[in-house]
């Protein structure tokens, strides 16, 4: 959690970091002292990021949701890790990370999202791609799902989802953090557009030891 801590921070400017299954197999201890620790630097600061989790709570150390302020604009953020996922590692899991299903933590963060008005909606899920899909034909809110359970590389273009009048597109993140996802916003005439890139991990970035 500290490395991602670092890195998001230092070196990319994130405003919003996800809870995964993996950083709840942390001893709690170390993850709440982590946190104290970067609490104060944390307040306030646009460029410090929250850690958001709608279904996996640590005391009141994650936040459900988190609104961005950008170029004018609000963005609505959530993460989830499906419950298949957090069945998975039921086990070796802490006890002190309390996990909510995924429907009732919906239930929970979708008004609060809707009242925020936000512009843009996104919702980071460590799922299936068809736990994603459901959950889009369920909630047809979110602009954007970043799916963290692909397999292999991210497609060339992003998965249109139409529910109504309401477009998703569905992304998938790939595996082993050999790409990046870099989505451009813009509204034209009040309107959202997006372009989306895929940028491989390879040799034109330098390694920092």
């Amino acid at each position: 959690l500290q490395t991602t801590w670092r890195g998001l921070v230092e070196a990319m400017r994130y405003s919003a970091i996800g809870i995964g299954p993996e950083d709840i197999k942390n001893p709690s201890i170390d993850t709440i002292q982590f946190l104290e620790e970067t609490k104060e630097t944390r307040t306030g600061s646009p460029a410090q990021p929250k850690f958001v989790a709608a279904n996996i709570q640590l005391y009141d150390y994650f936040e459900p949701f988190q609104i961005i302020e950008a170029g004018g604009k609000k963005i609505g953020v959530t993460m989830l890790v499906g419950d298949a996922e957090l069945a998975e590692i039921a086990e070796v899991a802490e006890a002190d990370y309390v996990r909510i299903p995924v429907a009732e933590a919906l239930a929970n963060v979708v008004p609060k999202l809707r009242q925020a008005q936000c512009d843009v909606y996104i919702l980071g899920a460590t799922m299936s791609l068809d736990a994603c899909r459901e959950i889009v034909q369920q909630y047809p809110l979110f602009d954007f799902v970043l799916a963290g359970c692909g397999v292999g590389e991210p497609t060339r273009e992003p998965e249109p989802i139409q529910v109504g009048d309401h477009l998703t597109s569905l992304i998938q993140i790939g595996s082993k953090s050999m790409h990046s996802i870099v989505i451009g916003l813009y509204f034209d005439s009040g309107k959202l557009t997006s372009r989306y890139q895929r940028v491989p991990m390879d040799a034109r970035f330098e390694v920092d030891s």
